[in-house]
């Protein structure tokens, strides 16, 4: 995980110009051990492909059946030979209502290329990709100003 605009307290958001402050999610990760986003921030994430992917498409289902928005992606920033890393960036509702505490926010990946397809999916890799913690709402307030008209 490259980026995290809203992260939770206590959770280091990581620098996506600094990949030694990216989160790595590893295999078997429980919710517990998941990064813990605010929901309604964004996440950039990264991921490796290796062989002839040209094509990815990802989902980020969360709650009773509802989707995270995807900003932007899966778009590949990094090319190594037919290696890739590609880079997508999603965000949850940012209402408690329909994102409470406690949210876990599961991923497929799939990519396409001329050997065949691949797909990456959390579960079962890991419980998911992040958890939510609090609300991007809580970052901000909102100023009334008004005017005298008499």
């Amino acid at each position: 995980m490259a980026g995290i605009a809203s992260p939770s307290s206590g959770q280091a958001a990581p620098d996506p110009a600094t990949p030694s402050t990216h989160i790595l999610i590893t295999p078997g990760m429980t919710t517990a051990q998941l990064p813990k986003v605010k929901a309604g921030a964004k996440v950039t994430l990264l991921v490796d492909s290796v062989g002839p992917i040209d094509t990815a498409t990802a989902v980020f289902p969360y709650g009773a059946g509802r989707e995270a928005t995807i900003g932007s992606g899966p778009v590949t920033v990094q090319a190594n030979g037919l290696n890739k890393t590609w880079q997508v960036e999603f965000w949850t509702d940012p209402s408690l209502e329909i994102t409470p505490d406690g949210t876990e926010v599961k991923m497929h990946l799939s990519g396409t290329g001329p050997a065949g397809s691949a797909a990456l999916d959390a579960p079962p890799y890991t419980d998911g990709v992040v958890v939510t913690e609090g609300t991007v709402y809580s970052d901000w307030f909102v100023v009334l100003q008004g005017r005298d008209t008499s």
